[in-house]
């Protein structure tokens, strides 16, 4: 792990670095009311605004390709705004968000320091304070405190077993155990491309604790999807190969129902059984709001007659978007979220490797609403490192 500390007097990899710190570590809620649909770091807007005013002064080699989406998303966005939803945080914070990624994407260099060294320090730094964060929320969790909360009106200790299902789950300053998940998945996917990071083997064994920490078995299957994923990329598939993944397969099984085991008596896995219920009434919920819920979304409930009870939400980033900002509104916010991610699986020849990475990232927030306000910028930017050539000189 190599990071020139003379490279934080650049501002546009400062500001990056504190947009990790913040998202990380330091959480700001508008209000206590609702927690799910008002959460965001405070240092983030400055952040975005700065790194916009930046454009000009970088030599660049701008994809217009994208930015021709984030301008189609952006006057999409305000129709429904202007008409039906009313949701103008959400238009500037996610459109500045996806401004953030282009114009990440596009400097061939930032005042001097080569992309490849950017993209590489840059994964270093963010794997650092990361660590760092899942050691502290470990230590929280060990003292009994699984989550921190921050609000306008008091600061929040959250205790365990005063979660959603009564379970001992940690969730640190992330809003949901979803969230934490995704981005232990990210993380270890940037730190299977860092050879050269230190203990990265602890690191690796630490993340997988934390996973189980939070009791969340669909990130505990996709960090294994990501090992996996490597390996495969590492190795040729012949015939020794395949006899070992073969076998690799009834171990994970093996190690999967261990962890099923200790997470089960602890929490009611059969929740993910949900799921099939909740998307279920999904569509008929989506002809009342054509236009989209806007506001409401998350204060109003569903009535989920097979179990029950109401939800406030339909547990999957896709549909929510959808439900949330009317369907063309979530569409385009989809192809944004993976445009980088696509691309780099049409130009790569490690087609396998790539798709089973994507599909690592996408299941945490197929099953839960594992992408807020909070992680969204950050998870961009380390979406878009994850399918990066840039930074891969000291990859496994």
């Amino acid at each position: 792990m190599v990071i020139d500390i003379r490279h934080l007097k650049n501002k546009n990899y400062f500001q990056l670095i504190v947009l990790a710190i913040t998202s990380f570590i330091i959480p700001f809620y508008i209000c206590d009311t609702n927690r799910h649909n008002l959460l965001f770091t405070m240092a983030e807007i400055p952040l975005l605004i700065l790194l916009l005013m930046n454009l000009k002064k970088m030599r660049v080699r701008r994809n217009i390709g994208y930015i021709v989406l984030v301008i189609l998303y952006f006057l999409t966005f305000l129709y429904y705004d202007i008409f039906y939803l009313k949701c103008y945080w959400a238009l500037c914070y996610k459109v500045g968000s996806f401004l953030l990624l282009w114009d990440f994407d596009s400097c061939e260099s930032y005042e001097g320091i080569r992309k490849d060294s950017l993209y590489s320090e840059l994964t270093d730094t963010i794997l650092s304070i990361f660590s760092f964060t899942v050691i502290l929320s470990l230590i929280s969790n060990m003292i009994g405190v699984d989550a921190i909360f921050l609000d306008v009106n008091q600061f929040h200790l959250r205790s365990a077993k005063s979660g959603v299902f009564l379970d001992e789950r940690l969730t640190w300053v992330f809003m949901h155990k979803s969230s934490y998940g995704l981005l232990l998945v990210l993380a270890l996917a940037l730190l299977m491309k860092r050879r050269n990071f230190l203990f990265r083997r602890l690191w690796i064994c630490i993340y997988f604790i934390a996973a189980i920490r939070i009791n969340s078995m669909v990130s505990i299957v996709c960090m294994g999807m990501v090992l996996f994923a490597y390996y495969i990329k590492t190795k040729e598939l012949d015939k020794k190969t395949m006899i070992k993944l073969f076998f690799a397969f009834f171990v994970g099984l093996i190690i999967a129902g261990a962890v099923f085991y200790i997470v089960e008596s602890k929490r009611n896995v059969s929740s993910l059984g949900d799921r099939a219920y909740i998307w279920a009434i999904y569509a008929d919920s989506l002809a009342k709001y054509p236009h989209g819920m806007g506001k409401s979304f998350f204060s109003d409930s569903f009535w989920l007659a097979a179990g029950g009870r109401y939800i406030n939400n339909f547990h999957n980033v896709f549909f929510n978007e959808m439900i949330h900002y009317s369907v063309p509104v979530g569409i385009m916010f989809i192809v944004l979220v993976l445009y980088y991610p696509i691309k780099y699986i049409v130009s790569n020849s490690s087609k396998l490797y790539s798709v089973l990475l994507l599909i690592s990232f996408c299941l945490p927030m197929y099953f839960d609403q594992a992408l807020n306000d909070l992680i969204f910028p950050v998870f961009l930017i380390m979406l878009k490192l994850c399918f990066s050539n840039s930074n891969a000189s000291d990859e496994v």
